[in-house]
């Protein structure tokens, strides 16, 4: 989904000493040189001078990874940041541990926007502790980590044994095959990764089960038209068993667990590369978006979400003159579901789908009945009204801008005390967010 600096092959960031480099071929180099990174002006980086809201102020809780694309907290407050190359990384009272949990780095594609998209911890009192991890994987007949040839993205968990994880721990749960084009199988067990469009993220249900959500690995008509394919598993929100199972209550169940449809909860989407769980049980999407309209979706069971007909409010130009959606325009007259917020992109381009802060202790009371929402590209976080969740689309004027200059967030979640936490990948930075001190 994401890269930082993508200059001539190389991902550059600016230091404090200058121009820091590590080669697109040669990713895994852990921790970066550099101890300091400065705010700088230059597009890509923080686009312009950061500004927070006054009542808001930051605190950096770590720097220096190399261009870490997720993280999460582990039961004891410890956080795992996952870097684009595939080093998992124990983060302890603001120091990165010496030794790395896991390293993926043989595993993981990195042409183009592809790489390790998504960690989460799972949310069980019971030991060991589990984690997911969804990237895109390095096809054996083209071992060169940047060989531009259709892959394939692979949904592990792994299990932690103190401090590491073995590489023997991976369980794939979704994603089995391995390698070349999904839209040649699209009713195998294989998420798209093509191009790029890899979505993915986790959400925990209180029933158990997960969501998943994954991209069409587009932009190609094939790889498009895997949204609208119920079995496929392409562009897609599945919900399924910590095992990575379709449950009896989705909505395409046939009666076997380990058949695509019975996975899918709901369909049509580009680009999911965030979600987020709110108090009353619903799940938020971000849908990164194609040449117009980056969106948020309130996503229901069965829902249809219009990729690739339709993108945000309009018939997406690029498509609607195929026979595919014109079909589709004779079946459905206006988009099936509409967009919670449908973001032009000359306000945003790489929605971030964020949080809910009604349990975010350390901000503001005014804030803890909003949602918090990122754009990696224009580097800005807003907040709205949770009061306003309903099934339609709402105005741009609910959206407040909380924080710009901000690096690349591609992550906000909120920490178990009360912070809200922001990872830029632009910088290689962790920041904690919270109130003023008066």
């Amino acid at each position: 989904m994401l890269a930082a600096g993508v200059v001539a092959g190389v991902l550059v960031v600016i230091g404090v000493g200058g121009a820091v480099a590590c080669k697109a071929t040669d990713l895994n180099c852990h921790l970066r040189s550099a101890p300091e990174w400065q705010l700088s002006e230059i597009e890509g980086q923080r686009g312009g001078t950061r500004a927070l809201n006054p009542a808001l102020t930051t605190t950096r809780v770590v720097g220096g990874l190399d261009y870490p694309t997720d993280f999460d907290f582990l039961p004891d407050g410890r956080m795992l940041v996952v870097t684009r190359a595939g080093m998992i990384e124990l983060v302890d009272h603001g120091h990165v541990r010496p030794k790395p949990v896991l390293d993926l780095t043989d595993s993981v594609s990195l042409w183009g926007l592809r790489g390790v998209m998504a960690l989460a911890v799972e949310p069980s009192p019971k030991r060991p502790v589990h984690f997911y991890v969804a990237y895109s994987v390095r096809d054996p007949k083209y071992p060169d980590p940047t060989s531009p040839k259709p892959t394939t993205v692979r949904i592990s968990r792994f299990t932690l044994d103190g401090d590491t994880a073995s590489p023997a721990s991976e369980k794939v749960i979704e994603g089995r095959v391995t390698g070349g084009s999904c839209i040649t199988k699209p009713t195998t067990d294989c998420l798209p990764g093509d191009r790029d469009h890899i979505g993915t993220d986790f959400a925990f249900l209180s029933d158990g089960t997960m969501l998943i959500s994954t991209g069409d690995g587009g932009p190609a008509q094939g790889n498009v038209e895997l949204s609208q394919n119920l079995d496929s598993l392409g562009g897609k929100i599945l919900r399924v068993d910590h095992a990575g199972h379709g449950v009896p209550s989705n909505p395409f169940w046939n009666g076997d667990p380990n058949a695509n449809r019975s996975k899918v909860w709901a369909y049509g989407f580009r680009n999911p590369f965030r979600m987020s769980v709110m108090p009353s049980g619903d799940v938020i999407a971000g849908d990164v978006g194609f040449d117009d309209v980056e969106e948020l979706d309130l996503v229901r069971r069965g829902g249809d979400y219009g990729w690739p007909c339709y993108e945000g409010t309009i018939q997406t130009p690029a498509f609607h003159a195929t026979s595919f959606c014109r079909t589709y325009y004779s079946r459905h007259a206006k988009r099936p579901l509409a967009a919670w917020f449908a973001l032009p992109h000359t306000q945003a381009r790489t929605v971030i789908a964020g949080a809910s802060l009604d349990r975010a202790t350390a901000l503001p009371q005014r804030f803890r009945t909003d949602y918090v929402l990122a754009d990696w590209a224009v580097s800005k976080l807003w907040v709205t009204p949770e009061a306003t969740h309903k099934e339609h689309l709402l105005p741009l004027a609910d959206l407040h801008v909380v924080e710009s200059g901000a690096a690349g967030p591609v992550r906000l979640r909120i920490g178990p005390d009360g912070a809200l936490y922001e990872l830029a990948i632009n910088t290689g930075e962790l920041w904690r967010i919270t109130g003023t001190p008066h």
